[in-house]
């Protein structure tokens, strides 16, 4: 069995065969890191990908922007579509765009449009004007 099938199964069984306490579960991050690496080495894993949105969609909110925008890159980048996933992303950055830096917001940006963003959502994240202050 390839490694993705093996995070699959238990992303899908919620770690419930896993023999240790530490395969029980993946934090939001590892499965973002998860789903970066896989792309960034051309998995395109579907099965997989569609565990961790499920995994990531219970708490969205939770996500940091990095976290975020790798998980919506990875879609892109291996070419799933997860429109429910994507367009709920679009809306978690839009109600906490403090949080991006410039440069977390500008990959966000590319990544929800490769992943099927809508045109609106992404219009009314490049709308938000940002100030700069320097102490």
């Amino acid at each position: 069995a390839s490694i993705g099938t093996s995070v699959r199964a238990l992303l899908d069984s919620g770690g419930r065969g896993a023999r240790k306490a530490s395969e029980t579960s993946f934090s939001l991050q590892q499965l973002s890191m998860i789903s970066w690496g896989f792309a960034k080495v051309g998995i395109k894993d579907a099965g997989m990908m569609l565990a961790i949105v499920r995994r990531s969609e219970e708490q969205l909110g939770q996500l940091l922007p990095r976290d975020l925008t790798d998980i919506v890159w990875a879609l892109a980048q291996v070419g799933v579509k997860a429109p429910r996933f994507v367009e709920a992303a679009g809306a978690t950055a839009a109600a906490r765009l403090s949080e991006f830096n410039s440069q977390e917001l500008m990959r966000f940006l590319g990544a929800f449009r490769r992943a099927g963003g809508g045109r609106e959502a992404q219009a009314r994240l490049m709308a938000v004007q940002r100030e700069l202050r320097y102490e």
